[in-house]
């Protein structure tokens, strides 16, 4: 719906426009809403009142308050999204997903173009560089395949190389679960990078759904790293099958160990090319597969009734080093928002209506 029906006029604009706002995050957007009751009230809220609320700096309160000038732009932004079928998941809503709710720095929105109901938490991120070489390529096909046959969505990141190619096996596989691929994305869901996956996007709308954190704002370095979070969080397990150093599979599986998910790496005697990231994550004692025994590890993910707060049961004795466990959570907290201060131009196709009636 355009509107949540349940609340008053205006108050669901209110409320897109303070989760999108860079840096809020789930916990302080609940937080305003309890402590003013509504979003509406926040905003309307004088600097002082917003600072008594805690972890609301200077800052942040001054922020909120720009935003009353901004609503005319966040309501024309999510009825351009609505008319495209976009659903806004909000955290105080049934329609967030749940396993989202439990990781460090969960965002206050999701928005989701693709197939209705509830996002499955069967679900698998299947990672990987945009460079791969033809190994990789086939490992990532015959991963997502896998998985797929055994009911399994398949997530990852829309990128070029090991994701595109996690992505066209998924949707091309026949599962026993309705949804067949998630894309995040580190953009709002009016751009597109890279502007050749327009299609694929639509592909994987189709089979399940393309996610963002972001109402406004176009693709950044730092945007592309904070999706990771998400592409993680959204599942119970992520499968990394080739990565450099510095690669966002790298990120991803960095951000899943935070979250308590479980990483693995393919088999790296099976690729032709040596990769410092997943020899990295094989060093530190990540379990690798392949396509003998990846359904093996799918049977122990499956097993799992709960995700467990990463916060209250991480166990320090296998904690990542120091620098190694901040990096995750200070991306988080530093990564370039996606904000309703940040009005960016539309990147949707030349028709302004998209492609198949979706936002590009």
């Amino acid at each position: 719906m355009l509107h949540d029906m349940t609340l008053p006029h205006g108050e669901h604009t209110a409320r897109l426009a303070l989760a999108s706002l860079d840096g809020m995050g789930a916990p302080r957007y609940e937080q305003l809403l309890r402590e003013f009751d509504s979003a509406q009230e926040a905003l309307n809220a004088n600097i002082t009142a917003l600072q008594s609320v805690s972890d609301i700096s200077f800052s942040m309160a001054e922020r909120i308050i720009a935003l009353r000038d901004r609503l005319d732009a966040v309501e024309e932004r999510w009825e351009s999204l609505w008319r495209q079928g976009v659903v806004a998941r909000l955290s105080d809503t049934p329609e967030y997903p749940e396993p989202l709710r439990k990781i460090p720095g969960p965002p206050p929105l999701l928005l989701t173009w693709g197939l209705e109901g509830a996002l499955p938490e069967r679900s698998l991120a299947i990672v990987g560089t945009r460079n791969p070489c033809p190994e990789g390529l086939e490992a990532a096909a015959t991963a997502a395949r896998i998985a797929r046959e055994d009911g399994w969505c398949v997530v990852s990141g829309l990128a070029r190389g090991i994701d595109t190619a996690a992505h066209r096996a998924a949707i091309a596989a026949r599962g026993s679960g309705e949804w067949g691929s998630i894309a995040v994305v580190g953009h709002d869901l009016t751009s597109m990078y890279p502007p050749e996956h327009r299609q694929l996007a639509v592909e994987v709308g189709r089979a399940g759904a393309v996610a963002s954190e972001c109402l406004f704002g176009a693709v950044g370095a730092r945007r592309l790293v904070r999706r990771n979070r998400i592409i993680s969080g959204l599942c119970r397990g992520v499968m990394v099958i080739q990565s450099g150093r510095e690669d966002g599979a790298l990120h991803t599986a960095r951000f899943a160990e935070t979250q308590r998910r479980d990483v693995a790496v393919w088999d790296p005697a099976e690729l032709t090319v040596a990769s410092a990231g997943t020899a990295e994550l094989v060093s530190r004692g990540r379990r690798h597969y392949n396509a003998a025994t990846f359904a093996g590890w799918l049977d122990h993910l499956g097993s799992r009734t709960e995700f467990p707060d990463p916060m209250l049961l991480f166990d320090k004795s296998k904690r990542p080093s120091r620098g190694y466990w901040l990096y995750a959570r200070e991306t988080v907290d530093a990564a370039g928002g996606c904000g309703a201060e940040a009005v960016v131009p539309d990147y949707r196709a030349v028709d302004g209506q998209g492609a198949c009636g979706s936002p590009w």
